[in-house]
């Protein structure tokens, strides 16, 4: 199915969250959420959230707009501009920073902190 997540990608999630719900740590894993909508069949890692049942329920609901905002950070950060952001997210441009929700942030941050090192150490 051409909307399944390449199994390398599926592994390099799982690795880079330790098997843990990445917003709470809990090791009871739901699956892997993606933050823009799967039938844009976007499937790069940072597009790709593992979370808990709990996050997943929301991520789903009240906390989407929040991850979406939160990417379109992550990528300001890689210095991205505004027309390129909106293309890496699928053509649509979502939340603004200051309204996002500060656990969504704090994953974020940590994802392009975590990246640097890598690319740095």
């Amino acid at each position: 199915m051409a909307n399944r997540i390449p199994t390398g990608t599926r592994e390099e999630v799982y690795k880079r969250a330790n098997h843990q719900c990445e917003l709470c740590l809990s090791t009871h894993v739901d699956g892997i959420h993606h933050i823009i909508p799967r039938r844009k069949r976007i499937h790069r890692p940072e597009t790709l959230i593992l979370l808990c049942k709990r996050h997943h329920d929301l991520a789903h609901g009240p906390m989407q707009i929040h991850l979406q905002g939160g990417l379109q950070l992550y990528y300001k950060m890689k210095g991205y501009d505004d027309d390129e952001i909106r293309e890496l997210m699928g053509g649509k441009y979502y939340l603004n920073e200051e309204r996002m929700m500060d656990i969504v942030r704090l994953h974020f941050l940590k994802l392009y902190k975590n990246e640097r090192m890598i690319n740095f150490g």
